[in-house]
């Protein structure tokens, strides 16, 4: 078994086949742990401060997001491109911070940076960093 071959469907210990090691089965009797993806990207712009604050409104344990390095700043935002996300059109790398920064991402919330989520999250909240 890889952990390719690991799904809801299979995840019990039971469900693991003989003679394949698995984890240790501790884990099997902690808490699921909620994770926000890419905040609470359903119920808000994702990747902005308001999916994030609705993240922590609804007691995510974490969020997970996407970085992109730019200018010398780290951008919370998935997508390389920007018209899915965004009411920009073309590569995130070609635009200056400036320009990003005065893009809509939905909702009239702007593109955030990794400090802005920093100082929203409570420091109790873990960050899963792609």
């Amino acid at each position: 078994m890889t952990s390719n071959d690991i799904s809801a469907a299979n995840c019990s210990p039971s469900a693991w086949p003989r003679g394949v090691d698995r984890p240790q089965d501790a884990l099997w009797s902690r808490p699921f742990t909620l994770v926000g993806h890419r905040g609470a990207a359903k119920l808000a712009p994702e990747n902005t401060l308001a999916s994030f604050q609705r993240a922590v409104e609804l007691g995510a344990d974490a969020v997970e997001f996407d970085l992109y390095s730019h200018s010398g700043e780290l951008i919370v935002i998935h997508d390389e491109r920007l018209e899915r996300t965004t009411n920009g059109h073309g590569l995130l790398r070609d635009a200056d911070l400036a320009e990003l920064r005065k893009l809509d991402a939905g909702a009239g919330q702007q593109i955030t940076m990794l400090q802005e989520v920093a100082d929203l999250l409570p420091a109790t909240m873990a960050m899963n960093l792609e």
